[in-house]
């Protein structure tokens, strides 16, 4: 009986576990190096375009931005959109200041957390940020040295999990 209780309650809690494939790669220190367009913007603001959608969890952001400091190719975009869903989703804030890896160029920049980074609630010369980037982009550094993981992860809805601590594997193990 005590099993069966248990078995009830389990099911009664339990959600179905989705798998989340994005249509995008993550964000890495090749695809950096590769993209055409990398400047900085902030956001200026920030629409929910829930048009033709039934579900919430479809819906997209468009939003304006403001290019403050092009580092590579041309930046001529003044647009971004980007998905708000939990699975690939990204999270940014209005008054922030991101920077952009794109090929693609235009008037608008579809945003992701694979062609996004957050540098900040400023950015000015000397900040830092233009100068990181630029140790990537001229393979002095990797990304993964050249930034911190919160700015990396900053733009996802859900971060991704830590990377297992396997007693013998070389990882470094946490208290």
């Amino acid at each position: 009986m005590k099993k069966l209780i248990m078995l009830a309650v389990a099911l009664a809690f339990s959600q179905p576990a989705q798998a989340c494939q994005c249509a995008f790669p993550p964000l890495d220190t090749q695809s950096v190096r590769e993209a055409k367009n990398v400047f900085v913007f902030r956001l200026l603001d920030a629409r929910l375009q829930t048009e033709g959608s039934a579900l919430p969890l479809t819906a997209t952001v468009l939003g304006n931005i403001e290019i403050v400091d092009t580092i590579r190719g041309t930046a001529d975009a003044k647009r971004i959109r980007y998905s708000v869903h939990q699975c690939c989703g990204t999270r940014l804030d209005v008054g922030k200041y991101y920077l952009a890896l794109s090929s693609d160029s235009g008037p608008e920049i579809h945003g992701h957390s694979g062609n996004l980074i957050e540098a900040g609630e400023m950015y000015y010369p000397g900040s830092g940020t233009r100068e990181r980037i630029e140790t990537v982009l001229s393979g002095e550094e990797g990304l993964e040295n050249a930034f911190s993981a919160y700015a990396l992860d900053r733009t996802q809805q859900i971060p991704r999990p830590p990377p297992p601590n396997c007693p013998g594997s070389g990882a470094p193990t946490t208290p």
